[in-house]
């Protein structure tokens, strides 16, 4: 894959998307518990091929079904779907290359409104009822939306690739690729207020319960010159209270937090679980993960299955892998192009 193509196709990180913040107005549709559940998976398509989808897999019936978005709606997704954001109930889908988001019903997925005006966003949080924020792959900038009538109103200064966010006590805290801090933004002043120095290739921050700590991934370099490093952060002291660093060239990715398990999940030749309360105590992992690529990874909150994308050759559709928590496949299907995120509801 080309290294522009590898900007924009999203070789980063993805969380479970049922714990993704501490925001009230970010609050995810409700997980049921019946056999009607379903995941959704997001998938972000080919760079300039306008081919991103969204599938649907009922896990209960091992039944999957294609192109929903479209089937809805009538019309494609764009170029580069993102994985989900919610704001205030509903599903933000940021089509990165395409420069928009579509606001959908978060149950039928029919199309209820539209942001446009952006240039490469990334990802969607909101900090109140009237505003969101939206990270940006090429700005410098975070872009201010009005949660209501969907315009951009204004921007945040912010220097290179801006990522994930969390909002934590009304301060939205965004991790950072190209600079080695996480970034805290005031969201009465909308502007930077602090920051805390990590390192480069911060991408994916997860909050931890209701509390102040999150964790936060900082991938190696492109070519693995650097070390990987996963932290626990205290947010309220804006101190690192726990961290875990990888050697020089080990490539570790897509951090996920299993809440039932107070367990984290990431990719480093192998899928991976540790203690979350004690980063260090590292064990090998559960699963070799053989020959797959691996382009997203997602804990089921109801039973703890988790779910692994294999990009394979970021052309073809997706092969995604249903694991038991400690690592047994149990079922495997095909996605759309590089499904980079799952939701479960």
């Amino acid at each position: 894959m080309k290294k522009a193509q590898q900007l924009v196709l999203t070789v980063s990180v993805f969380t479970l998307f049922t714990f993704s913040s501490c925001s009230d107005e970010q609050t995810d549709p409700p997980v049921q518990s019946s056999d009607h559940r379903s995941v959704l998976l997001t998938n972000e398509g080919g760079f300039q091929q306008g081919n991103a989808s969204i599938s649907q897999y009922v896990p209960a019936t091992e039944e999957i079904t294609h192109d929903v978005f479209m089937t809805a709606n009538n019309r494609p997704v764009g170029d580069v779907l993102m994985p989900v954001s919610f704001v205030n109930g509903e599903m933000w889908l940021v089509v990165n290359n395409s420069g928009n988001i579509w606001v959908v019903d978060s149950t039928d997925l029919s199309i209820k409104d539209e942001v446009t005006g952006l240039g490469s966003p990334r990802f969607a949080v909101s900090s109140s009822d009237e505003s969101v924020y939206v990270s940006n792959l090429f700005g410098d900038i975070l872009d201010v939306v009005d949660a209501t009538d969907k315009n951009v109103t204004g921007s945040i200064d912010l220097n290179g690739w801006s990522e994930r966010m969390v909002l934590v006590n009304n301060e939205m805290w965004v991790a950072n690729k190209s600079t080695e801090y996480l970034y805290q933004i005031d969201v009465n002043t909308e502007a930077v207020s602090d920051s805390i120095k990590v390192r480069k290739n911060g991408g994916t921050i997860i909050p931890v319960g209701t509390g102040n700590h999150v964790f936060l991934l900082c991938e190696a370099e492109w070519d693995l010159s650097t070390k990987p490093c996963i932290y626990r952060i205290d947010l309220g002291t804006k101190e690192i209270i726990d961290s875990l660093e990888f050697a020089v060239g080990q490539s570790v990715t897509h951090l996920v937090y299993d809440i039932r398990n107070d367990q984290l999940l990431f990719a480093n030749s192998g899928l991976h679980r540790i203690d979350a309360t004690n980063l260090a105590a590292s064990t090998g992992a559960i699963n070799d993960l053989t020959d797959v690529v691996v382009y997203a990874i997602a804990v089921d909150p109801v039973n703890g299955d988790v779910y692994v994308s294999d990009a394979g050759d970021f052309t073809g559709r997706s092969m995604i892998h249903r694991l038991s928590s400690n690592g047994n496949e149990l079922s495997s299907f095909e996605a759309g192009v590089n499904c980079n995120g799952f939701v479960f509801r």
